[in-house]
Parts: structure tokens; sequence; C-alpha cells
């Protein structure tokens, strides 16, 4: 297993500079006077006047004035805030390593591509290394060779140690950049943050003619939306993929960890996330990933990802739960969906009491706010308890329509999930089977990689009766906020 990271330097040696840019994370909303909610991962803030203050003005203005860099970096390192940086790093100070194994004709146009870039190609006991040295030859990169297949971890990691630069790229040999250049010189200005480890950006699928192609490029798994966040265990972006990742070397050690040949890049990102760093998503910067080239092979693919849950949950304990809800979010929306609106709207009041007797006594409107949180949260958690559902137990979800009693609930959850996950864009009619089969192949080797691991933790909801609003919110001192976290769905 991969030796601990370097620790961050400690975030409060490096408040935000005088002057820089910051956006407020579409994900905050303000409710009351004092609480913001909000973040990756989803948390509450109580917020004194003042700090409430500066908050606002960053809404309209977005600039760190004087006294207010130590504030912006708390909110940074929770998702609240994003910062701007102009300066980039030059085109010397990064070394491409690019993983390879199989067709070397995606990999020629992506090393024609990178053009001035430093490149090394790491050939990960590809069956044709005559070919794969030619063209190496030909256009003039460094190539190293494993004799046999070790994996992708294992090839990022032989390109990591035979790098000299700051910044390191990864970048799969079926990925399209897409004008490189101004890519590295946008992605590379989130590193005059001194707790930026790692950007990504966003990676859609590769535009294709057939139906799973295109089903691809517009629902890549690797495709984190169209919203940029900090990336983070249990947010709404978790991870990033290292189809297309940049890292600062001195953050991250020996690398990846090789016994994983799927989710590598999952157990990265959090294993610098527990060192203190920061990993930034960057949803403006689009690269493309080729889809599977046989329906046989991105079946696997999927069943590969699902298999992969149970050795992350084994490194990383209680990040890999299926669902993360309260039981008056399921019981509200159970009634709702067997036509008892009474006994739902009953559950909500119910939720939203016991939330209120969390808050502090001193906290003005705090029925308001409990009403706000617990009542817009369990409607909101709908769409996305629906998508757990589907991802996590498919098959069954399917077999349920079969039957009388099931028939409405399985109905409603396949619905709800589709529909959650191809929102924001218009759906063909064949993206819909491709979903399910999508789910299906998850759903299944999450189940396998369950019994094979005895890692049950993956398929097993975490269930709880007190609202997810975290410790009580409590009166913040002067110029602090106050974080209670985790309510709701992940």
């Amino acid at each position: 297993m991969t030796s601990r990271l370097p620790v961050a330097p400690p975030a409060h040696d490096h408040p935000l500079p005088l002057g820089t840019a910051v956006t407020l994370d579409p994900s905050s909303e303000f409710v009351g006077d004092q609480i913001v909610t909000g973040g990756h991962p989803w948390r509450v803030l109580r917020l004194n006047p003042a700090a409430m203050s500066h908050v606002r003005h960053w809404e309209k203005d977005g600039t760190i004035t004087a006294g207010t860099g130590a504030l912006a970096r708390t909110l940074t390192n929770a998702g609240f805030l994003t910062p701007s940086y102009s300066s980039s790093r030059e085109l010397h100070d990064v070394t491409i390593v690019i993983p390879h194994f199989g067709d070397v004709g995606p990999l020629r146009s992506l090393i024609e591509e990178l053009g001035d870039f430093a490149v090394i190609v790491v050939d990960d006991g590809s069956p044709n290394t005559q070919e794969l040295e030619e063209i190496c030859n030909e256009v003039g990169v460094r190539l190293i060779h494993h004799e046999h297949n070790r994996g992708p971890a294992a090839a990022r990691n032989t390109g990591l140690q035979a790098c000299t630069t700051p910044f390191v790229w990864f970048i799969d040999s079926d990925v399209t950049v897409g004008g490189p250049r101004a890519v590295w010189q946008r992605l590379s200005t989130h590193f005059s943050d001194p707790l930026v480890a790692a950007v990504a950006p966003r990676v859609v699928g590769h535009v294709g003619a057939s139906l799973k192609e295109r089903f691809e490029e517009r629902w890549s798994p690797l495709d984190l939306g169209p919203r940029s966040a900090l990336a983070t265990p249990r947010g709404r972006v978790s991870y990033v993929p290292s189809a297309s990742l940049i890292v600062r070397r001195s953050a991250i050690g020996d690398g990846f960890d090789e016994e994983l040949r799927t989710g590598e890049d999952v157990d990265l990102i959090w294993r610098l996330a527990i060192a203190g760093w920061l990993t930034r998503y960057d949803a403006q910067v689009l690269n493309r990933h080729r889809s599977r080239s046989t329906t046989t092979s991105w079946f696997a693919q999927r069943v590969h990802y699902g298999d992969s849950a149970s050795a992350l949950a084994q490194r990383h304990p209680g990040n890999l739960a299926p669902i993360r809800a309260d039981a008056w979010t399921l019981l509200a929306w159970c009634f709702a969906i067997f036509r008892r609106p009474g006994l739902s709207m009953t559950v909500m009041d119910a939720a939203q009491r016991g939330l209120a007797e969390q808050l502090p006594a001193d906290l003005p409107d705090a029925d308001d706010v409990a009403r706000h949180i617990a009542g817009l949260g369990i409607v909101r958690a709908g769409g996305p308890l629906a998508r757990a559902l589907l991802r996590s137990y498919a098959p069954l979800v399917l077999l349920g329509l079969f039957h009388r009693r099931t028939r409405t609930l399985s109905l409603v959850v396949v619905l709800g999930g589709v529909v959650h996950r191809l929102r924001g864009a218009a759906p063909h009619v064949t993206d819909i089977p491709l979903a399910l089969a999508d789910d299906t192949a998850y759903s299944l080797g999450l189940w396998r990689g369950a019994w094979q691991r005895r890692e049950w933790s993956v398929v097993l909801p975490q269930i709880t009766w007190r609202t997810r609003l975290g410790r009580a919110v409590r009166r913040p001192r002067h110029n602090e906020p106050t974080l209670a976290a985790d309510r709701g769905l992940d």
C-alpha cells in the first residue's frame, strides 16, 4: 500500500492574499441573518455579523480586503469560496506522463497534439512494443517499458519517479486535450494557492456516431458536471479522474496505490484531503475521453468501477456507503410515494422540530431556519435518493417492477433515478436503456466486490433518526465562522 502523503502547509499560515478575486460557490445559500449553507461537503455555517458582512460583500464584489484573508481561507477550505488567480506556470514547469496499454492510434494523436510539452510515455507491458517505440522515436518523446502489465497506477508512478519538474500532468492515451497549451495556462493558475495539490478539467465523452458513443458524450461516468467545485470526500464532487489530472509533485509522495487497478484516483484524492491538501475541479476546461470500443468492454468497465468500491472502503472507512440519509427523509418520501401526504407532512414537521431543538436558543428565527434546512432538504433529497437506490441496487429495483407489491416503489425509483441522472440536458430515448445498463453493471460490480472482500459497508445504507446537522451550531467568537457539517444525502 502507498505510504502516507506529505502534510499540507498549515492553513492558518496561508490566508488569501489582499486583492485576490474570489467567487462564492453556487451551492451557497443564505438562511436568515446568521446562517449560510452549502460548501463541499454540504454544511451549515453560523457567521457572526462581521463575517456575514464580508461574505455578503464577496457575493457582490469578490475581492479580498484587508483583514479578511484568514476568514476567506477558512471558507475556501470548506468549499464556500473559490479564489481566482491570473498567474500561470511555464511549460517547462510540467512534465506530461502518459500510461499506455493497447491501441497506439489514439496515443499517436495525443503525442502530436501535445507539441512542445515534455512527455514521458510508460508502456505498461503492451503487446505492440516495437510499434510503440517507432512512434515515440519519430515524435521524440521518452519511452519507459514495463516488462509485464502492472496496472495504470504503477505506470503513472513509474512516470512520476522519472519527472524532475514541480508539476506532473497525467493524461490517459485515449484522451483528447483540445489545445493543451491553453488548458495548461488555465489550470496551472490554481497552483498559485500553495494548498492546492491537484487540479483536473471536466472530462466528457468523445464525439462519435454510435448510440453508445452519443450516450458517453452526454453522460460519461468521468463527467463530474458543469459546475466547478472543491473535490473532497462526501462532497458533491468527491474525486477527480486521473484520465487528465495535474498534480503538485511535492504533494503526492510516491503517488498512486499500485494495489488498486481501479479507483486509484479516488484513493489519491482522498488521501490528499486527509493530509490537508485541496483538489480543484475546473469545469470550464473540457477534455474528451474515448469510450470502450465494444459494448462488452463498456459493460465490463462499469462492473470494475463498482467492484473498486469495496477496496476503497477498506482504505477509507465510512466514505462509501451507498446511501447516507436520515430516517425522516426516507419516511417522508415513502409516505408520499404511497399517497399518504398527511403522514408525509407529519414526518417533515417532526424532522423540523428535531432540528430546531439542536439549534442554540440564542439563534434568531431558529424555527424558520429549521424549516428551511430540514423541510427543503427532504424535498431536494428525492432525486439523489432515487439515484443512489438505482445505482446501488439496480437488479433488485428492476426485478421489483414485476411484482405487484413492489411495482410502485420500483417504478418511482427507476423514473426518479434516471431523470436525476439525465437532468440538465435533452436526453435521447435510447439514453434510458443505456443508463439502466450502466447502473446495472455498476451495481453488479458493487455487490461482487462486497462479497469477495466481505466488505458490506458499500451495500449497507447509513440511516440515522437524527437529522444530519452534525454538532449543534454554537455562538461564534469574534470574526469566527462556526461549522456544523453534513446533513442529508452526499
